[in-house]
């Protein structure tokens, strides 16, 4: 009988990057850099569609088969650092050629874009339970609700940061469409046979 270990208890909170950077997002080898921000909520959110298959005998449907015929996946998140680089892709703006963001004025212009894509990044580290970071080859950044203001209360934003499939890169055993997940301290429960 598999033992429950405290150790796999988990708190805390994540961190996403991303780089709007096309080329980068071919492979997800690229450096991802730039943070969103401080992270308040988070949810990993898959979405998943599946055809089912019946088989009939004397007027019963019985279900037999149940194939996923689509297959999504998504990082909800709310922040509520607001610096002009996490509003610049939360607003799908676009800046001025060459902007300097140290500079006194920054300016951007709102829904001036189409799509916001680029490599993305979530990295999980705590004092307590296990470490994780998830790499992300090609994602979609999109606001997601409102951007509240709240004199009782911090400001904050909420997006979605939506893995896309780059459809120029053949699936291989190197790529991998929704990234890759590296677990450190990766003791599900009682031993390596929980991870085969």
């Amino acid at each position: 009988m598999a033992r429950v270990k405290a150790d796999n208890y988990t708190l805390g909170m994540a961190e996403l990057v991303f780089n709007e950077d096309t080329s980068a997002a071919q492979d997800g080898s690229s450096l991802v850099t730039w943070t969103i921000g401080n992270i308040v909520d988070a949810s990993i959110a898959p979405e998943i569609t599946y055809l089912d298959h019946y088989y009939v005998t004397n007027g019963s449907r019985k279900k037999d088969r149940s194939l996923i015929t689509n297959r999504a996946l998504a990082i909800n998140f709310t922040f509520d650092e607001m610096t002009a680089g996490s509003m610049k892709e939360w607003l799908l703006a676009s800046a001025a050629a060459s902007p300097v963001i140290t500079a006194a004025n920054y300016e951007i212009y709102p829904m001036a874009k189409g799509e916001i894509k680029g490599c993305a990044a979530l990295t999980f580290a705590s004092e307590f339970g296990r470490n994780y970071s998830w790499t992300i080859p090609c994602a979609s950044m999109k606001p997601d609700g409102t951007w509240d203001f709240n004199a009782e209360d911090w400001m904050n934003a909420k997006g979605i940061l939506e893995c896309t499939v780059d459809a120029t890169s053949t699936e291989t055993e190197t790529y991998k469409p929704f990234g890759t997940i590296t677990f450190t301290q990766a003791e599900i429960v009682s031993g390596a046979e929980n991870l085969a």
